[in-house]
């Protein structure tokens, strides 16, 4: 996953799949509970147009992993606005590096 990622995975052993720190494990459950709030139109499988409750509008491309707010790039954690088109999709797929915790899939279901 590379250098940016490193303080979001830690070691794990074989066969239980990738642990996540506390960093990673928090960070992703506060943007999925704002993604909640937010409403993502689709213009295909990866690319959305995120609208904020306050009316701002985000652009989120899931195949290179950005969005105009520059938090997903930043910490290469996906952002709100990004949870928010991966919920619309139900990309299970999508989320699965971020963390095989039954918690972070369970909200797609």
């Amino acid at each position: 996953m590379g250098q940016r990622f490193d303080h979001c995975q830690s070691a794990s052993s074989p066969g239980e799949g990738v642990v996540y720190t506390k960093f990673c494990t928090k960070t992703l459950g506060e943007r999925r509970i704002w993604a909640q709030q937010n409403i993502a139109q689709m213009a295909d499988l990866m690319h959305g147009r995120v609208t904020q409750p306050n009316g701002i509008v985000k652009m989120v491309n899931l195949e290179s992993a950005t969005c105009s707010c520059g938090n997903y790039q930043e910490d290469g954690v996906p952002c709100g606005h990004a949870l928010s088109c991966i919920m619309s999709l139900r990309l299970v797929y999508y989320l699965i590096p971020y963390g095989r915790n039954p918690y972070y899939l369970s909200f797609m279901s």
